[in-house]
C-alpha cells in the first residue's frame, strides 16, 4: 500500500496486477536487444550459420529504428585497418544490395565473411583491410549480401594485446 500510495507501483483488483510505474525503475527506451547469430570470418570466409546465441543490449541510437537488425562476432584480422578486430560484435542493417565502398556481411556459397565491397570494370571484389589479405573477386550470382555494417561493439576485457 505504501509502494502504490508513494507512486512507485500501480495495482488492479485481478491476480498478480502489480505493475511498477515510477519513472526510475522503468526499462530505458535507449537500448534495444539484438540477437547475436553467429560468427563472421574477417579473414578467410567461414561457413555460415545463423542461430540465435544470445540478446545483447545495444545502444538504440545505433540501430537508429532499423528493423530486424542483428549481431555477429568477428573471426579473424582482414579488417583490422578499419578498426574491427577479432571478438567485436558487428551491427548488421539486412539488407540485399550494397553501394561501391559499403562495409557489408556477405554470403559466399555457404560462407560468411565482412568486407568493403568495391565495384568496377572488372567486376566485384571484396576488398580487406589489412595488406596481409588479398581481395576476394566474386560473381555477383556467386555473392549475396546480407547486411550493411552499421555498428560495432568492442569487449576490451576479452582482447589479447
Amino acid at each position: 500500500d505504501a509502494l502504490e500510495r508513494k507512486g512507485y507501483i500501480s495495482r488492479t483488483n485481478t491476480p498478480r496486477s502489480i505493475k511498477v510505474v515510477h519513472p526510475q525503475y522503468q526499462q530505458s527506451n535507449k537500448v534495444v536487444m539484438l540477437p547475436l547469430v553467429g560468427s563472421i570470418a574477417a579473414g578467410t570466409p567461414i561457413e555460415a550459420q545463423e542461430n540465435v546465441e544470445d540478446l545483447i543490449p545495444v545502444p538504440a541510437e545505433m540501430v537508429r529504428n532499423i528493423e530486424r537488425a542483428f549481431l555477429l562476432r568477428v573471426r579473424g584480422d582482414s579488417m583490422t585497418g578499419e578498426g574491427i578486430m577479432p571478438r567485436d560484435l558487428v551491427v548488421v542493417k539486412p539488407q540485399m544490395t550494397a553501394n561501391h565502398g559499403d562495409l557489408v556481411a556477405v554470403l559466399l556459397g555457404d560462407d560468411a565473411t565482412v568486407k568493403r565491397i568495391n565495384y568496377d570494370k572488372t567486376g566485384t571484389k571484396l576488398m580487406p583491410s589489412n595488406p596481409a589479405y588479398e581481395p576476394i573477386a566474386v560473381d555477383r550470382e556467386d555473392a549475396r549480401v546480407i547486411g550493411k555494417i552499421v555498428g560495432l561493439i568492442r569487449d576490451y576485457e576479452g582482447m589479447a594485446f
